[in-house]
């Protein structure tokens, strides 16, 4: 038979006491677990400058397009994107230059590092910064409204103006979003 009202105590203070104990155990050895400070810092950069220069009208201004075109063929056009780089600490980890996509086409185009004496206010195919030398990379067929990356940590030193050309050899157009578009084009 069963007594209403009687409690079973003498385990409850022993179970409280051992609860206490562990819990400051946790929160003891939990104190002393130190994060990782030294994380590294994601910076990310619009383009400065960004303009398409084209083959049939060499000294025509195409910088405040809110497009980057590129194109082979005739006409031909070429793309490039200036960033300055600013508040790197330390060594550059990772470096990616990504880019918004509008068209796309079977070639997307080819990365190279430019020259930095360009001015969007003013390139044009006459002046343009030559796409020479060892290519980063191909960015390679996509399609549209997508965003592309190409990874640039191998030209990424640090702090400075840093300015990427691009090519297709592709006769289908390629449309990149510039600074003036929807997406700007970002460094990160």
């Amino acid at each position: 038979m069963f007594q209403l009202g009687y409690r079973f105590v003498s385990w409850q203070r022993p179970f409280r006491l051992l609860s206490l104990m562990a819990i400051a155990l946790a929160v003891l050895f939990l104190s002393s677990v130190h994060p990782n400070t030294s994380a590294a810092s994601l910076l990310s950069f619009s383009p400065t400058q960004d303009a398409h220069v084209k083959s049939s009208s060499p000294t025509n201004n195409y910088g405040n397009d809110s497009t980057v075109r590129l194109r082979a063929g005739s006409p031909a056009y070429n793309g490039y994107f200036q960033f300055a780089v600013s508040g790197v600490t330390g060594s550059v980890s990772q470096a990616t230059l990504r880019l918004y996509v509008k068209d796309g086409s079977p070639d997307v185009g080819t990365v190279y590092l430019v020259d930095n004496g360009w001015d969007e206010a003013t390139v044009g195919w006459n002046n343009a910064p030559a796409l020479s030398g060892s290519p980063l990379g191909n960015l390679g067929a996509v399609g549209n409204k997508v965003w592309v990356e190409l990874d640039v940590t191998a030209v990424i030193s640090g702090d400075g103006i840093y300015s990427f050309g691009l090519t297709s050899s592709s006769t289908n157009s390629t449309y990149f979003d510039s600074s003036e578009g929807a997406n700007p084009p970002q460094l990160v």
